[in-house]
């Protein structure tokens, strides 16, 4: 089981990356969902954490990072969408999208 520290490397707080739905950017920081409902607000930027993690996260957005584990579904009405199992739901940049796209095909196999 893989954690992340969470606040900084001294840091007695850890999260589980298995707990991590998304991470959400909000200029210098970071919103962490939880499985639990919880979010955590981190001083940290979406690239940094695009460094850390790989594979089942994906960035799908300037602002928006995602643990494909909890998708539900990828559609595409005018623009491509992604939805988990917690309702969420966010655009996918034309940029991203070939990322995006095969990072969960490749996850679903």
């Amino acid at each position: 089981m893989k954690t992340f520290k969470s606040l900084h490397p001294n840091s007695k707080n850890k999260v589980n990356l298995e707990e991590i739905i998304r991470i959400e950017a909000d200029i210098n920081y970071s919103h962490l969902v939880l499985t639990s409902g919880d979010k955590l607000i981190l001083a940290r930027t979406l690239k940094a954490y695009e460094k850390d993690l790989s594979i089942p996260f994906v960035r799908v957005n300037k602002s928006c990072m995602v643990n494909i584990h909890f998708l539900e579904n990828f559609f595409t009405v005018h623009e491509s969408h992604i939805r988990f199992m917690d309702g969420f739901e966010t655009v996918v940049s034309r940029r991203r999208l070939y990322k995006v796209a095969n990072a969960i095909s490749n996850f679903r196999q």
